[in-house]
C-alpha cells in the first residue's frame, strides 16, 4: 500500500514543476543590435563589402542575417517535438477505493491500473501524420528563402536604378553649367539677351532638384536593401561599381521547358501536394478513431473476506458517436486541398506564359533602343553647343538637343531596368532561376536519352 502512495505523490510532484520564462524585449533589441555590429565591424565572416555590395554576396547575407527567415528556420525544432508528441503514448490510469467502516477505520480497499489501449492503435500513423508536417516546414522555408533572394535580387537591381538616375542628374547638371558658361560669355559680349541666360539658370534649378530627389530615392532604396539582407540600418553600405545594366540577360529556354520546370519543382505546388497527404493522414486517423476504445488492467480486492486480483476490461460502445461528422469534415478538405492544386497548376501556367512574353517583349524593346542612341543623342549636344557658342543656332536647339538626351538615358535606363525585373518575376513564376532550368532540361533529355 505505500508503494501506491509513493507513486501517486512522485506523479503529482514531478509532474507539475515547471518555471515559467519571461520575454524581455529589451534584451532582444540589444542582441538584434550587437548581433549587426558584430557582422559590419568583423571582415572574417568571408565577406569583403569595402569595395561595394555585390548581388551575389547581398544574397548570401540575407540568407544568413534575414530574421524573418531565422525565425522560420526554428520550425524545424518545433516539427522535431511535434514528432515526439506524435509518439507518445497515453499513460495508464491508477484507481483507488477505500471503504470505510461506521466505527471509523479501513475496512476494506482495492485498488486498479487501467491502460487505454488506443494511442497503440494510432501511434505510428500519428507520427507519420507529424512527418509530413516537417517535411511541409522543410519546402515552406525553402520557398521562402527563394522568395527572400527575389526580393533581394528586385532591391538591389532598383537600388541600382536609382544611382544611375542619380549619376545621370549629375552628368546633366554638368552639362548645363557648360552651356550657362557659354551663354554668359555671350551675353557679357552682347550677343543674346538676358532672357536666354534666365532660362538655362531655370534649367539648372530642375535639373538641381532632380539631382536632389535622385539622391534621396537612392537612400531609401539603399535603407531597403539593407533591411532586407538583415543589416543594421547605421551600416553605410555601398554598392558594386559594377552596373547590372551594362547587358542583358538573354535565354535560350521554350516557354515548354519553363512550365515542364514549374509543374514538376515549384515549391507551391509541392507544399499543397503535402498538404493532401497530410488531410489523408487526418482522415485515416478519425477511421481508426472509430474503433471502440478498449481499456484494460490488473485489479486488486482487499476485504475483511480476503484478498482477491483479477483483470479489467472495458470496450467503448460506439452508439451515440460514429465519428460521421468528422469524416464529412475530412473528406471535404481533401477535396478543398485538390481543387486549391488544380487551381494553383492553372494559375503558375498562366504565370509563366505571362512573364515569359513580358521577358521577351522586354528584351526586344531594349535592343531595339540601343545605346548608340544615346551616343548619338551626346554628340548633338556637343554639336549644339559649339554651334551655339558660334552663334549658329539659337537657345531653344540647344535645349532641344539636352532634353533629347535626357529622354534617351532615361528611356534607355528604364528598359533595361524593366527587363532586369522582367527576368526576375519569369524566375519567380518558373519556381527557379534560369541556370536552374536549364539544368533540369538537360539533365532529363540526357536521361530520357538514356532510358531509349
Amino acid at each position: 500500500m505505500k508503494i501506491i502512495y509513493i507513486i501517486i505523490v512522485v506523479s503529482i510532484v514531478g509532474c507539475s514543476s515547471y518555471e515559467p520564462k519571461k520575454l524581455d524585449r529589451t534584451s532582444l533589441i540589444e542582441e538584434v543590435e550587437n548581433a549587426s555590429i558584430q557582422f559590419n565591424s568583423k571582415q572574417e565572416e568571408g565577406f569583403n563589402l569595402e569595395d561595394g555590395i555585390n548581388l551575389d554576396e547581398a544574397i548570401l547575407i540575407g540568407l544568413l542575417k534575414n530574421p524573418i527567415l531565422i525565425a522560420e528556420r526554428f520550425k524545424s525544432g518545433v516539427s522535431e517535438a511535434q514528432i515526439k508528441i506524435a509518439g507518445q503514448l497515453e499513460n495508464p490510469t491508477l484507481s483507488l477505493d477505500f471503504t470505510k467502516a461506521s466505527s471509523g477505520g479501513v475496512q476494506n480497499y482495492e485498488w486498479e491500473i487501467v491502460q487505454n489501449l488506443s494511442s497503440f492503435i494510432t501511434r505510428s500513423t500519428k507520427i507519420e501524420h507529424a512527418e509530413f508536417q516537417k517535411k511541409k516546414a522543410k519546402l515552406e522555408l525553402q520557398q521562402l528563402e527563394f522568395q527572400t533572394v527575389n526580393e533581394i535580387k528586385e532591391k538591389y537591381i532598383r537600388a541600382h536604378f536609382l544611382h544611375e538616375q542619380y549619376k545621370s542628374a549629375i552628368q546633366i547638371k554638368a552639362m548645363i553649367k557648360k552651356l550657362k558658361d557659354i551663354s554668359q560669355v555671350k551675353y557679357e559680349a552682347g550677343k543674346i539677351p538676358l532672357i536666354d541666360v534666365n532660362a538655362i539658370d531655370i534649367e539648372l534649378l530642375k535639373v538641381s532638384q532632380l539631382e536632389l530627389s535622385a539622391k534621396t530615392n537612392y537612400g531609401l532604396a539603399i535603407l531597403g536593401l539593407i533591411g532586407e539582407i538583415g543589416l543594421s540600418p547605421e551600416y553605410k553600405a555601398t554598392l558594386c561599381p559594377k552596373s547590372p545594366f551594362e547587358s542583358l540577360p538573354e535565354s535560350s529556354l521554350s516557354i515548354e521547358d519553363l512550365k515542364t520546370f514549374a509543374l514538376s519543382k515549384k515549391l507551391n505546388l509541392d507544399i499543397l501536394e503535402m498538404d493532401y497527404e497530410k488531410a489523408e493522414k487526418e482522415l485515416e486517423l478519425i477511421y481508426l478513431s472509430r474503433i471502440p476504445s478498449i481499456e484494460v488492467g490488473p485489479k486488486f480486492d482487499n476485504s475483511t473476506e480476503g484478498n482477491a486480483s483479477g483483470f479489467l476490461l472495458g470496450i467503448e460502445v460506439p452508439i451515440w458517436n460514429r465519428k460521421t461528422g468528422e469524416i464529412e469534415y475530412g473528406k471535404a478538405k481533401r477535396l478543398l486541398i485538390e481543387k486549391e492544386l488544380y487551381a494553383a497548376i492553372t494559375t503558375t501556367i498562366f504565370n509563366v506564359n505571362q512573364s515569359f512574353l513580358k521577358f521577351k517583349s522586354s528584351l526586344m524593346g531594349a535592343k531595339n533602343f540601343s545605346s548608340n542612341v544615346i551616343e548619338k543623342s551626346q554628340k548633338n549636344v556637343d554639336l549644339a553647343q559649339e554651334f551655339y557658342r558660334q552663334g549658329k543656332i539659337d537657345l531653344s536647339k540647344v535645349i532641344l538637343a539636352q532634353n533629347q538626351l535626357i529622354e534617351s538615358q532615361q528611356l534607355t535606363l528604364d528598359l533595361a531596368f524593366q527587363h532586369r525585373l522582367n527576368l526576375i518575376e519569369l524566375e519567380s513564376s518558373a519556381g527557379g532561376t534560369i541556370q536552374h532550368v536549364k539544368n533540369y532540361i538537360e539533365k532529363s533529355k540526357l536521361k530520357a536519352s538514356t532510358n531509349e
